[in-house]
């Protein structure tokens, strides 16, 4: 008899990568389109965590100016909750399914999954590599900056939530329509720009 996969749900309902308003009712839009009724009809076992606990929105913070990285004591908090929280579905042998919420969310959830597993791959569907760094991003946004702090340059306080760094070389970007020039260091992340459905179908 095989097995179920249990699955664990996971809200990490922050909008402080980026600069809009309401990415972080994602996790609450998703649930309600129906994600938990549909996994439970493909005979799995999902529980709902529920979301993260995430710092309030300082609405007139939020609109400022801001100099440095935007929001960065917010983001250090969401990403540390995130990272045991994940982490500790991998201990008890659940796969993480996390529902963000904008792009800074990645370095909490992928360096949980990485102290896990040696060598892991990342498949990043994105527009954008977010390969930034905080010297190289006049915005300042988080979440142009994950994928770069995964493979271990970045803010000091995100790194330290990744202490296996991902190997460019197990990176595979696809989707892409606007992507910097790509440093030394990473030229062997694998850049898709277009992939067909029929081909998705195909691989699996």
């Amino acid at each position: 008899m095989t097995k179920t996969k249990a699955i664990d749900i996971i809200g990490a309902p922050s909008t402080f990568g980026q600069r809009k308003l309401g990415v972080d009712l994602g996790p609450t839009a998703i649930r309600y389109a129906g994600l938990i009724s549909r996994l439970k009809q493909l005979d799995l076992d999902v529980y709902d965590k529920g979301d993260i606990k995430v710092p309030a929105v300082n609405i007139e913070k939020f609109h400022s100016e801001q100099k440095g990285l935007r929001n960065y004591d917010e983001i250090i908090d969401v990403n540390q909750k995130l990272n045991k929280e994940v982490s500790a579905s991998i201990e008890n042998n659940r796969f993480p399914l996390v529902l963000g919420g904008d792009h800074s969310i990645a370095v909490g959830s992928v360096s949980a999954i990485s102290k896990h597993y040696n060598n892991l791959g990342v498949i990043w569907y994105d527009a954008h590599g977010d390969l930034n760094i905080p010297e190289e991003s006049p915005s300042g946004n988080i979440h142009g900056m994950p994928l770069r702090i995964l493979t271990g340059e970045g803010p000091k306080e995100l790194l330290e939530l990744n202490s296996n760094v991902i190997k460019p070389e197990n990176i595979v970007l696809i989707g892409m329509r606007d992507l910097d020039k790509v440093k030394d260091n990473l030229s062997k992340i694998i850049i898709l720009k277009h992939l067909l459905c029929q081909i998705l179908i195909n691989w699996g």
